[in-house]
């Protein structure tokens, strides 16, 4: 008949040595083992996530890159649509001057196109060249 063991012997492996004598099992060897592949089974978890994260950092880096060259690329053109609304906003005074303003149609026909009134004479000065240039 077997003795019978207390459940703090079961716990601390003193029963291994009546179970098994021949392996030699002790107490203190039991605890050691279960300890070491305790210390093993967190190792192998912790490398197991860090490796994960290098994993998720690797996969989404790129992304991560692409998203902020695009926003650099909304700022730029963003900036672009503004210069332009500010061109277009210019050019459509002018063009209401041009409707409106009979003074600034005798104008630009005076500078661009150099018409004048009858009795008018009209003097152009061209710009000189420097010394060496080709016209």
């Amino acid at each position: 008949m077997l003795p019978a063991f207390t459940v703090k012997e079961m716990k601390t492996g003193t029963f291994c040595a009546f179970l098994y004598p021949a392996a030699g099992l002790t107490s203190g060897r039991v605890k050691s083992d279960l300890d070491i592949w305790g210390k093993l089974t967190w190792v192998v978890t912790g490398v197991a996530l860090v490796g994960f994260l290098v994993l998720v950092v690797g996969w989404y880096l790129p992304l991560f890159n692409q998203n902020q060259r695009m926003r650099q690329t909304i700022l730029n053109l963003d900036a672009q649509i503004q210069r332009e609304e500010e061109s277009a906003k210019k050019l459509r005074a002018s063009i209401e001057s041009l409707h409106h303003d009979p003074r600034m149609v005798e104008r630009l026909a005076r500078e661009k196109l150099g018409y004048a009134k009858a009795g008018e004479t009209v003097i152009r000065f061209e710009e000189s060249l420097p010394p060496g240039a080709v016209h």
